[in-house]
């Protein structure tokens, strides 16, 4: 066994003013560890409270006094686990700063007894710190590059490798997670001498009720990059992980680099042009784009090709007047109408303001031609102010409904999924009961407790239903019937739900109330086992039909956050039955983001599309969005792909 009592070797010791700074981050990491003290202790006295139910034989009580003693003594346990705290940072500071050497951590609960509960407290402690660890190895694995770097800059090299030092190694890291559990257990046992509350805390630790280690680690890390220890470490880091030694250079400096090379200030002319040629080439390839405005694109060809070879930033900056100008004239001209192409109006405006465009190509002269045709396009929509109004407010209405009525659905499936409700009463709740719960839940003009009353009227229905097995629950239910019918009978005028149907039901229901108010003989073995199968089968349909929805939800997953990307503005393009393609563009997106109202040509045409619906046309490819932001630099990027490779 190693004598760890004799003294280390003069040249394993770091220089006590970089232990100094080694010393200063322990005091960091207490200071932070303080400031979540609070939360951390009323994490652990909830989860000590919510695990006393699911408590074995025994553990009850002492999870209950230990809950109790916490909160009464919190000041307490917060100075001693500060305590604990400091000298344990300290301790594995030390050790950090000693190489190959390792000092036992003394106190805590003493890991190193050999009886089944010792064993027991360290198995636990273990595996919560490799989880606290795995959740934070990247920081941790950089703190260690830093620390590694400031104690023995000779053999640590700029940090990419490390070598063996030990604070590179997560397993000697001075604030890695199990610095701070033995901090914990050596404060509890302190705090609460009692064994048996000891394992039952340490089985309650989960790293979301533990101290939040990851803001620390990074606190730290920020503190060592601010004092220019490796300041790039994260991104060595990251090169090391990935096996690669640089990063390649970015496509802005790829560009520049060929534009300008040798950090020249002008451009190369032929190159400028030359990638300008090849961008408008993309754009006139481009089939999303209507052909007519593909020939109004087309003729800024010249302008921008002539000011591309003058100013070497158009290249560089997205906002620059010059690429506006084809996002203006592209958006303007998804509102023309493609069956007339050149001689619908709106391309005709367009093209004369085309037409004043000064072959100077001066950015003021472009910022007056994106205004004109912003103009254009708003004129061209012609959507009246009360037609929109109108649209946006059923589209909010027909949201809050929605929402509401996948709500209800959720509360009958809850209470019917078993599969023991009868199969009229199902069938009553999923297709009717659940818009009385919708009206209930959306119901602008609802009372707080209505949802309440509704809820528990469908759970009286229920009740009323099922086999009555004493007398006292029979002469319950003729008491309880007048009630519940006329509930019943008043929300469904409420949905006016009239008709044979209606009446049906409720025949069905009185037949099923005479049933349950008679003493039936006790039902024989057989026909328990029966009625147990039917249920058994009707809860396995139910859990079937429930993940055929879920499957449906998933398979337009990836459509539903192309939806969500949606902002009020943006152009798509709707096939129509015959084939024909129009433009829409939408107009508003409701607050829950599940409704899209769009306007087509001067108003003619106003809609509203669900979230589903509209992922659904995604899916089918009826629907596609029509870039209109960054189209000449996607151009760019296309050709210089083209030109230089990837």
């Amino acid at each position: 066994m190693a004598d760890h009592s004799r003294p280390p070797r003069h040249d394993s010791i770091a220089a006590p003013d970089r232990m100094a700074l080694l010393h200063a981050l322990a005091f960091t990491a207490l200071r932070l560890s303080a400031g979540q003290f609070d939360a951390f202790t009323t994490r652990l006295c909830d989860a000590l409270a919510s695990g006393i139910s699911a408590a074995a034989p025994g553990e009850a009580e002492p999870a209950r006094r230990a809950a109790d003693h916490l909160n009464r003594q919190r000041t307490t346990f917060h100075r001693l686990l500060a305590e604990s705290l400091q000298e344990s940072l300290l301790q594995a500071a030390e050790a950090t700063g000693v190489r190959g050497e390792s000092r036992l951590e003394c106190g805590a609960m003493d890991l190193s007894l050999t009886d089944f509960a010792a064993m027991e407290r360290k198995v636990l402690l273990d595996n919560l710190s490799q989880a606290i660890d795995a959740a934070n190895a990247d920081i941790l694995a950089v703190l260690g590059m830093r620390i590694a770097y400031w104690l023995r800059p000779e053999q640590a090299g700029d940090g990419a490798n490390p070598g063996a030092s030990p604070a590179t190694n997560p397993a000697t890291n001075p604030f890695r997670a199990e610095i701070f559990l033995k901090a914990f257990g050596n404060a509890w046992s302190k705090f609460d001498m009692d064994s048996a509350t000891q394992r039952i805390v340490l089985q309650q630790l989960h790293p979301e009720v533990f101290l939040q280690c990851g803001p620390i680690l990074q606190a730290l890390n920020q503190e060592l990059a601010i004092r220019n220890i490796l300041p790039d470490a994260e991104q060595a880091y990251r090169r090391r992980r990935t096996g690669h030694a640089l990063p390649a250079p970015s496509r802005q400096e790829q560009l520049r680099r060929w534009l300008a090379p040798d950090g020249m200030l002008n451009v190369i002319e032929a190159r400028a042009a030359g990638l300008m040629d090849k961008a408008f080439d993309v754009l006139g390839s481009d089939e999303s784009i209507p052909p007519a405005i593909r020939e109004l694109v087309e003729r800024l060809r010249t302008p921008l090709r002539k000011l591309a070879v003058t100013d070497i930033e158009f290249f560089f900056h997205a906002a620059h007047p010059a690429r506006r100008l084809v996002d203006a004239l592209l958006a303007a001209g998804l509102a023309c109408d493609p069956a007339k192409g050149r001689n619908d109006p709106l391309h005709v405006q367009l093209a004369l303001v085309l037409d004043r465009l000064d072959e100077a190509a001066e950015p003021e002269a472009f910022d007056r031609a994106i205004g004109t045709w912003q103009a254009l396009a708003d004129q061209a929509e012609g959507t009246s102010t009360a037609q929109m109004a109108q649209a946006i407010d059923e589209a909010a209405s027909q949201e809050s409904m929605s929402n509401a009525l996948r709500l209800a659905q959720k509360e009958v499936h809850a209470r019917i999924e078993s599969g023991e409700v009868p199969g009229f009463v199902e069938s009553f709740l999923q297709k009717q009961w659940s818009r009385v719960l919708a009206f209930a839940c959306g119901s602008r003009d609802s009372k707080p407790d209505v949802l309440a009353k509704v809820l528990a009227a469908m759970d009286e229905l229920i009740w009323s239903v099922q086999p009555k097995g004493s007398e006292e629950e029979r002469k319950m239910l003729v008491e309880r019937l007048p009630a519940l019918l006329s509930m019943l009978n008043a929300w469904l005028n409420v949905v006016k739900w009239d008709g044979p149907a209606r009446d049906a039901f409720f025949e069905t229901l009185a037949d099923r109330h005479q049933t349950a108010i008679r003493a039936l003989p006790e039902p024989t073995p057989r026909h328990r086992l029966e009625l147990r199968m039917n249920a058994m089968q009707k809860a396995s349909e139910h859990q079937l039909s429930w993940r055929a929805q879920q499957q449906q939800e998933e398979a337009l997953a990836d459509f539903l956050r192309r939806a969500d990307t949606l902002v009020p503005g943006c152009w798509l393009e709707f096939v129509r039955n015959d084939g024909s393609k129009t433009h829409c563009r939408l107009m508003w997106v409701s607050p829950g983001r599940s409704r899209f109202v769009f306007a087509g040509r001067q108003g003619q045409l106003v809609f509203t599309l669900a979230d589903e619906a509209l992922a659904q046309a995604m899916r089918a490819g009826r629907t596609s969005i029509v870039a209109t932001r960054g189209v000449l630099g996607r151009a760019l990027d296309t050709a210089l792909t083209e030109i230089v490779g990837d």
